[in-house]
């Protein structure tokens, strides 16, 4: 059970938005935890690839529709 909490915190731990409880928690269990750590550093490993993946020009006009648009869907 603890693993299952452990995890949902992960995403939020290597982005620096877990908070100090979290941040704490984790760090802690992952020095014991052979599951969590490779499930961190799985996690680890797709950030990195992600983070070299260009950024995709947007079309003219996008935020404009974008904003229509979620104003329409309230």
């Amino acid at each position: 059970m603890r693993c299952i909490r452990i995890r949902e915190f992960l995403s939020a731990y290597i982005d620096d938005m877990a908070d100090l409880n979290e941040t704490q928690m984790i760090t802690e269990h992952i020095e014991h935890c052979i599951w969590c750590r490779r499930e961190l550093e799985h996690l680890k490993y797709c950030q990195n690839i992600l983070k070299r993946l260009e950024e995709p020009e947007l079309p003219d006009g996008f935020t404009i529709d974008l904003h229509r648009k979620l104003m329409k869907e309230r």
